[in-house]
């Protein structure tokens, strides 16, 4: 994988490759930069497979660099970033790979291991735009999704998700059409990406759209298309009071 690695810290850039260098042979490093302009150009030049992009930059953030490539050419993308709870919530909506600073080995070795795959399924440009998008819209029903799939990967609106329901480790996601996704993520994976306070999780094989909420009886919720979701007994106070926007848990 011809790889380019672009971050405003110099220190941070050697670093990077050195431990690329030491454990992964299969990434070629064809360039280094430290700002958004520079990344621009050695992209155009180098055409790399791969980049190492930070987050915060000056001059522009890794997500202003995005907006700029041409749609026709999406390189695979791993972020590096310090922890940042919205952006970390948008890679994983999009199904976007990461690292935090300080970078560890074992997370950088999960990072390129995905990007490998990843770069087979030609579908970079897809989850760059599903990103952009979430990022550009404050209505938390118009947040896409990624739900891996055989192909790759599906996007799906939060808002047309009814709820998701925890099956055995995989999550089965319910869609106001009446159909449903089979995911092998669990049903924690998609309590940490869909939107609060419209997502609550009711019960450990739960997370419910409070926008797809007919009523509440007794511990369980009935939803619109005929679907029922369990309510736990140490948090039906809680969905009590998420119901009536008591509360943003």
């Amino acid at each position: 994988m011809n790889t380019l690695i672009i971050d405003d810290e110099p220190a941070a850039n050697t670093e990077l490759k050195k431990m690329l260098k030491s454990a992964h042979p299969q990434v070629h490093i064809v360039g280094q930069a430290t700002n958004i302009s520079e990344g621009l150009l050695k992209i155009s030049q180098l055409h790399p497979d791969l980049l190492f992009l930070d987050i915060e930059m000056p001059g522009g953030s890794g997500f202003d660099l995005i907006r700029q490539l041409g749609k026709e050419y999406r390189p695979e993308i791993v972020f590096v970033t310090s922890r940042n709870e919205f952006a970390l919530q948008a890679f994983n909506c999009a199904v976007l790979d990461y690292v935090l600073k300080p970078v560890e080995q074992k997370a950088l070795a999960s990072a390129v291991k995905r990007a490998e795959e990843r770069l087979h399924q030609k579908n970079s440009a897809q989850r760059l735009e599903a990103l952009l998008a979430n990022i550009d819209t404050n209505d938390n029903s118009k947040k896409q999704i990624g739900v891996p799939n055989e192909s790759g990967v599906e996007f799906v609106k939060s808002g047309n998700i009814i709820c998701c329901q925890g099956i055995e480790g995989y999550t089965s996601i319910h869609l106001v059409d009446g159909s449903k996704r089979i995911s092998s993520y669990p049903i924690g994976h998609y309590k940490k990406m869909l939107p609060t306070p419209d997502f609550f999780m009711t019960h450990r094989s739960f997370v419910v759209n409070r926008q797809h909420v007919l009523n509440m009886s007794g511990d369980e919720l009935a939803l619109d298309q005929g679907l029922t979701a369990e309510i736990s007994r140490r948090r039906k106070k809680l969905v009590e009071a998420w119901l009536w926007e008591l509360t943003t848990y």
